[in-house]
């Protein structure tokens, strides 16, 4: 769901375009409360969430289950956002218990020590895809980024770039494209695009990555802050090509919508869930990271969104309809790229300035 530029059950898709677009709106204009049925003394969690379908599909899988098992209510707070992470740390009034961050985010919270230790004896992390655990935060979900298009406008093959050279490519691809307004998972495709090969991606050559943004720029007409418009945009014919996600893509195709994905090459992250250091219900906090760790809980989450679970039996649990759009972990051609998140911890900020500065020059 990510980065900075952020993350994160079917927004758009589940209730129509229209809907969704108000529906990820509410999302940042005021926070969801969940309301429980049950005892009115339990704590209240406060919970920032990327919008959209990702977060519809958190409430149906874990956060209303979790509020009718345990009678915690949770308040939807509207986007992650480091910059708030860090003024209500250093103002001492800690407003949000949870946060989905960002890879680059997270990292920097680590060495910044704004994150709470997840209790690993409460938190079952067995049965779990290699790379899931961090001192200060458990990975919940596997996410695949790449390339989306619509399908009955560039659907046809060779009318739609597939990999991030083709992206790349507005001579031999022509179309608007759009992009994030966040520098991690962007340089990646920008060397991707510019001819570096998988593997020698990190350490990232960044005046390169920088350079082939500048061969591409007069092509970008869309900035994108908000992960849902990444697909609203191009249902809108407001852009032709966009980087998005595939759980993003499922939503909008489950609900009849003409978009598509291409698998051949992807940008590959989990997802991750902390807890902010101080955080004023810090033990319900910690019951509900233990929660969306439960397998049963995660297989519910991915069949909503296909985005791929981190426990082992929660993706054969889930239904094989969903499981056609997990991403590939063993791309046959080796074109998919892991992101480094330790990479972008001492470069996050620095990076994070400079994108913005080179978008408005």
């Amino acid at each position: 769901m990510k980065k900075n530029s952020t993350t994160r059950k079917r927004s758009v898709s589940r209730r129509g375009f229209l809907a969704g677009t108000a529906a990820a709106g509410t999302a940042v204009a005021g926070p969801l409360i969940l309301t429980p049925g049950l005892a009115k003394a339990a704590p209240k969690l406060v919970f920032a969430l990327w919008g959209g379908n990702y977060q519809e599909a958190m409430e149906a899988a874990f956060l209303k289950p979790f509020t009718k098992e345990t009678g915690i209510e949770i308040v939807v707070a509207g986007a992650p956002d480091m910059a708030k992470v860090r003024a209500q740390i250093k103002s001492k009034t800690i407003e949000w218990d949870l946060i989905i961050p960002t890879s680059g985010w997270l990292t920097a919270g680590e060495k910044e020590g704004v994150w709470e230790p997840i209790d690993y004896k409460q938190v079952d992390v067995s049965d779990t895809m290699p790379g899931s655990k961090r001192n200060h935060s458990v990975a919940y979900i596997t996410v695949a980024g790449g390339i989306a298009y619509h399908q009955d406008r560039n659907g046809a093959e060779g009318k739609h770039p597939a990999t991030f050279a083709d992206f790349w490519n507005p001579a031999k691809f022509p179309g608007r494209r759009g992009l994030r307004t966040r520098p991690s998972e962007t340089l990646e495709m920008a060397l991707l695009g510019d001819g570096v090969p998988p593997d020698k991606v990190y350490p990232m050559d960044v005046e390169r990555a920088f350079k082939a943004l500048d061969k591409l720029k007069p092509h970008i007409n869309q900035w994108i802050s908000a992960t849902p418009k990444t697909i609203e945009l191009i249902l809108q014919n407001e852009t032709d090509f966009t980087y998005s996600y595939n759980g993003r893509i499922f939503a909008f195709r489950k609900q009849g919508l003409p978009v598509n994905f291409s698998y051949k090459q992807n940008l590959l992250f989990m997802d991750w869930v902390t807890i902010i250091k101080g955080a004023p219900n810090k033990d319900a906090a910690m019951r509900l990271v233990a929660y969306i760790m439960k397998p049963e809980a995660q297989t519910a989450f991915g069949n909503i969104i296909a985005y791929s679970p981190t426990k082992l039996k929660a993706i054969e649990k889930c239904d094989a309809d969903v499981k056609k759009f997990f991403p590939d972990m063993n791309n046959p051609n080796h074109l998919n790229v892991t992101l480094h998140m330790d990479w972008w911890t001492e470069r996050e900020e620095e990076l994070q300035k400079r994108f913005k500065e080179w978008q408005i020059t």
